[in-house]
């Protein structure tokens, strides 16, 4: 009998795991799940700006310092001591050219120059009575009956004839200089100046080649602004025979904010920086003290904005939407992302300006402003024109 049991649950053991097993693959089966919902595809706004070519100026940065055009030194060109300094004669002061800055004793060169004429009177005495012995002597040989291609040069007093004229030559040359000593006593501006520097000062010995100060030009000032290969090549430069130039910068300094000046770029220097390769323009600044409220020292820092050669064809862009330097996002007519190469000519004020070769839509391109890290070509998006975000 034990064995019939055992015998029984051997054999219903199986049967009662595999319907229990089909029991519960049944319940799951039918039990239902959670509904599926479809997802959705998300499509983002993007702010773009419409981009189509144009003709642009580009504005060339550069900078540099003002310079003296003349930088004269005044010293004296003959010796003796200072009895008098104009009052015009100090630093900052404006001189016209030939007024005078100091004045030297004149009374040693006065009395040397009563010396030169004096000696000059009597080489030209001299002189005069030596004329009329050779004239004597020609009258003497003729009226002995003989040619004067017979008489010999001493015999009619050539070489003393000679002698004493340039002894009247050499007289009046130290005449000559005598006065220009005596001139010179007068110490005058060379050109129109402004007074940069002065160390004389009345009761001063001074010897010939004495310092006693300096000048600067007053018409003009100068300045020399390097430019790189790619910005000199924007630019039509003023070539080295020509005197004419239409190329002007305009000058501003950080030391009087809001006024502007302008220099007339008249040349460029022969020589290139093996350094870095810069090419040096020398622009010329008119007048740059004759208004008090706008005084340009030299010496001064200046920033220079030169007008280059017009660009056709160029498209604009914002810095932020331009990417890795190559391309920009566009939208397309069907509302999708794509990327337009790009190849940047120049940048300015937070702006780049570039060529596009092949543009990949119909213009004006519709150009994200600031397009994110996570785009993809082919995204859906909704653009958007600054009009539209304003409203």
């Amino acid at each position: 009998m034990n064995n019939f049991k055992f015998t029984i649950n051997i054999v219903a053991a199986p049967l009662v795991i595999a319907l229990c097993a089909f029991i519960a693959v049944s319940l799951v089966k039918s039990k239902k799940g959670p509904p599926i919902i479809p997802k959705k595809e998300v499509v983002i706004s993007v702010a773009v700006n419409l981009a189509q070519p144009e003709t642009v100026t580009p504005i060339i940065q550069s900078f540099g310092n003002t310079q003296s055009y003349f930088n004269t030194s005044i010293s004296s060109q003959i010796n003796g001591e200072i009895i008098e300094i104009s009052p015009a004669f100090e630093v900052g002061a404006s001189v016209d050219k030939g007024q005078w800055l100091a004045k030297i004793n004149r009374a040693d060169f006065e009395a040397n120059l009563a010396s030169r004429q004096a000696a000059y009177a009597t080489a030209r005495t001299a002189y005069a009575e030596e004329q009329t012995r050779s004239l004597l002597a020609e009258e003497d040989w003729l009226a002995a009956g003989r040619e004067l291609s017979e008489a010999s040069d001493l015999t009619l007093r050539k070489p003393q004839l000679e002698a004493a004229k340039a002894a009247v030559e050499s007289a009046q040359a130290a005449v000559a200089q005598a006065e220009l000593d005596l001139e010179r006593t007068s110490i005058r501006a060379p050109f129109d100046a402004i007074v940069n520097q002065r160390s004389a000062s009345p009761g001063n010995v001074v010897s010939r080649g004495a310092d006693l100060g300096s000048l600067i030009a007053r018409d003009r000032i100068q300045v020399r602004l390097p430019l790189t290969p790619s910005q000199a090549s924007r630019l039509t430069l003023p070539s080295f025979d020509s005197e004419a130039s239409n190329l002007h910068a305009t000058l501003t300094t950080p030391t009087l904010p809001g006024i502007e000046w302008d220099a007339l770029i008249t040349r460029v220097e022969p020589l290139i920086d093996p350094k870095n390769q810069s090419v040096y323009l020398v622009g010329e600044i008119k007048n740059p003290f004759e208004n008090p409220d706008a005084f340009l020292p030299v010496g001064a820092f200046v920033n220079a904005a030169i007008r280059a050669n017009p660009m056709e064809d160029v498209f604009k862009f914002p810095e932020s939407a331009v990417v890795e330097d190559a391309f920009v996002w566009i939208v397309s007519p069907d509302n999708t992302l794509a990327k337009q190469p790009i190849t940047i000519a120049f940048s300015q004020d937070g702006q780049i300006y570039a060529r596009i070769l092949e543009p990949l839509y119909n213009l004006p391109l519709k150009v994200l402003s600031l397009p994110l890290a996570s785009l993809k070509s082919g995204q859906k998006v909704i653009a958007v024109l600054p009009d539209a975000t304003s409203n």
